[in-house]
Formats: structure tokens, C-alpha cells, sequence
């Protein structure tokens, strides 16, 4: 018990309850934040489309054809496929290049290819596509005819046709749009707490530069239970912020023939899964923002130290949407922010890695918390000076 018999839980609830009426009766600000999160999540989804289709660009020059197999014996048989339209590059697992959208289409050489088809013997080649992107299946076709023209007028032009084609489309389409869709939302989580810094500082800045907050100092409250009460106050309201943004991310998965398109009942359970994990960076979001609004003197200063101590989200957002193959271990795990999004990311993957989910809950356990105490010492300042002032 503390003074006046007020437990740290209680004085932390009520300053919340505080923080959020505040925060809540701001509805502009609110529609604002809300609006921005939908406009910026079709910005990022349209981003998105266009990065995840930029082989389809540059495909309308060349087709990227992944090789796998033994290359070595089927040199002559490359050279005479290879025309200017087709760019081979060699792939230890041509299927997998082709699922991580490396490459349009996969080939795998048996060994000896030159030779049994100088003695017209069959010789079986394994391709492998994406059906659901039409670039690659453009790719595909073009690859299969070309094998097909050219098979009479090369090697043994006087037998009969000794290629025999294995065509697998990938089996895994719904996994790999579930992958996309997973690096999408994790990269909008991290992008979207931008808005949650610099909304959570300004309203604390103004709260602090309307001399509204100083009913709250006035009390006598743990320090730690200011700055974490007005962190946990709005909440709520960042949630929406975030939350809006986010389910356009999910329900552009319902856009038929997109690259995150998924059934409906796969997308509800992608939806519910990244509620848990996102509200934790928006957690870090909104400790970062009471930081910038307990060091800025105003709402115009609140926001600029916003700006500041939001790089962190927005450097992991834009890693994400990048590089969306950054492996998530308990090294990455560990990394404020960026943790916290990889298991956003993994979870909305359906993958459940224990250990990385443990790591990335005590490392922003651990960030929130000392964000929360240095902001707390600043507000004791504060309230240092309004007892020797009042």
C-alpha cells in the first residue's frame, strides 16, 4: 500500500482512465489517425503489389528461369534453349527460388541431358511455376515451347522427340500468399506506430502545454504510474489507429488473383492471430510516444522528438517490407521492435516458435519499461517544480 492506501495498480488505472477520456474526446484526432492508418494500409498494399510483381516488369524483357540439377551435361542443351528472353541462373533449389518469387520459373536437369539426347533417349525435366501469378505462368509457357521447337533441330534431329516434360505448379499457392500477406502486415504494424508516436506524444505535449496534466501531478502518484498510466490510457485509442490499417492489409487478401489472396476462413484466422502480437508493438509505440511528449516542451516539440524516436519503427517497417526472408530467432527476437514485428509476421505465417515469442515478450517487456522510467523522471521534474511553484 502507498499514500492514502492507493495500490501502484490503482494509481496506474487511474491515471489511464484519465489518459483516456482525454485522448477519446479528441474525436478529430482520432478520425484523423484512423483515416491516415486506411489511406497509408492501401498505400502499403499497393506497394507491396507493385514490389511483389517487379519481376513482372522487368519480365517484359526477359523471364528469370531458376536451374537446378546436373548443368554440367546439359550445356549444349541451355545454349540452344537460351534467347533473349530467357535469363538462366543457376539455384540449388530451383522450386524453392520460385516460391520466394526469385525467380518465374524452376528447371531441373537430370544428369547426362546432352547425351541421352544425342541418342535420343527420354530425358525428363522438372518445371515448375506459380499459377496464380501470370508472369510466371507467361514465363512457363514460353519456357515449355521453346523446349518443343527446338528439341527436332538440336542434338538428334533425325529420332524422334525424347523430352518428356514434369510440370508441378506450386502446391504450396495458399502458403505463399499467406507468407506475403504475414510480410505485409508485419511491416504495416511497425510503419503504422509511426502515426502512434506522433499522435501519442502530440496528446501529451498538449496536455502538458494546456497545464491539464498538472491535476495529475498534483497527486500523490508513483512517478512510474504517470508514465505508465497515460501509456496504458491510449492504448486503446492507437489500437484503432493501428487496427484500421491493418484490416485493410487482410482484406485485400479477398481481391481475387492478388498475391495475398487467401479463402475467407484462412483470412479470419489470420486476422484474429496478429491481434496479441501487434497490440505489443503498438505497446512500445505508445511508451515511445509518452517519452516524446514527457521531453518536449509542447505538441509542435512532442511531435519533432516523435519524428525521432520513431525511426526505430519505421527502419524495422521498412526492413520487413524489404527483406521479408529476415529469419526470426532468438537473436532477432531479442531486438526491440523488430522482434516484436517478426513474430507479428511469423505468427500471421501460422508458424508458433516458443522461444522467439518468449524472447520478443521480455525484451519489450524489458524496452517499455525502462522508456516508462526514464519519462517518469522527467514528469517528476515536473512535478518537483509545481510543488516548489505552488
Amino acid at each position: 500500500m502507498t499514500k492514502r492506501g492507493v495500490t501502484p495498480r490503482r494509481q496506474v488505472r487511474l491515471v489511464a482512465a484519465v489518459a483516456r477520456a482525454q485522448a477519446i474526446r479528441q474525436r478529430r484526432a482520432l478520425l484523423v489517425a484512423a483515416v491516415a492508418g486506411v489511406v497509408f494500409a492501401v498505400l502499403l498494399v499497393g506497394l507491396g503489389s507493385a514490389a511483389s510483381r517487379v519481376e513482372q516488369v522487368v519480365g517484359a524483357r526477359s523471364f528469370t528461369v531458376a536451374v537446378g540439377g546436373d548443368q554440367a551435361s546439359a550445356s549444349r542443351f541451355l545454349e540452344v534453349l537460351e534467347e533473349d528472353r530467357f535469363r538462366f541462373r543457376s539455384e540449388p533449389d530451383p522450386e524453392q527460388a520460385v516460391i520466394d518469387q526469385e525467380a518465374l520459373v524452376g528447371l531441373v536437369l537430370p544428369p547426362g541431358v546432352d547425351a541421352a539426347l544425342a541418342g535420343a533417349d527420354p530425358v525428363e525435366l522438372r518445371l515448375t511455376y506459380r499459377r496464380t501469378e501470370p508472369r510466371s505462368v507467361e514465363a512457363f509457357t514460353q519456357l515449355l515451347v521453346a523446349v518443343q521447337e527446338q528439341e527436332l533441330a538440336m542434338l538428334a534431329p533425325d529420332h524422334p522427340p525424347a523430352l518428356v516434360t514434369d510440370v508441378q505448379s506450386i502446391i504450396g499457392d495458399t502458403e505463399l500468399n499467406r507468407l506475403t500477406l504475414a510480410r505485409w502486415l508485419a511491416a504495416m504494424a511497425a510503419l503504422l506506430c509511426l502515426g502512434v508516436v506522433s499522435t501519442t506524444g502530440a496528446f501529451f505535449g498538449s496536455a502538458r502545454e494546456r497545464r491539464s496534466i498538472e491535476p495529475l501531478l498534483a497527486l500523490p502518484l508513483r512517478r512510474a504510474a504517470l508514465s505508465s498510466g497515460v501509456a496504458t490510457g491510449v492504448l486503446p485509442v492507437a489500437a484503432v489507429q493501428v487496427g484500421a490499417g491493418l484490416a485493410v492489409v487482410v482484406a485485400s487478401g479477398l481481391v481475387p488473383d492478388a498475391t495475398s489472396n487467401l479463402p475467407p476462413d484462412e483470412l479470419a484466422v489470420v486476422a484474429v492471430s496478429v491481434v496479441l502480437p501487434s497490440l505489443v508493438v503498438v505497446w512500445l509505440a505508445c511508451c515511445a510516444g509518452v517519452l516524446a511528449g514527457a521531453l518536449g516542451r509542447g505538441s509542435d516539440d512532442a511531435v519533432s522528438l516523435g519524428d525521432v524516436v520513431g525511426v526505430p519503427f519505421m527502419a524495422v517497417g521498412v526492413a520487413l517490407f524489404i527483406g521479408g526472408d529476415l529469419a526470426a530467432n532468438a537473436a532477432t527476437a531479442a531486438v526491440p521492435v523488430l522482434g516484436q514485428a517478426l513474430v507479428v509476421r511469423e505468427v500471421a505465417a501460422g508458424v508458433l516458435e516458443p522461444v522467439v515469442i518468449a524472447v520478443s515478450l521480455l525484451s519489450a517487456a524489458v524496452t517499455s519499461a525502462a522508456i516508462l522510467v526514464v519519462a517518469a523522471r522527467r514528469l517528476d521534474d515536473e512535478r518537483s517544480l509545481l510543488r516548489a511553484t505552488g
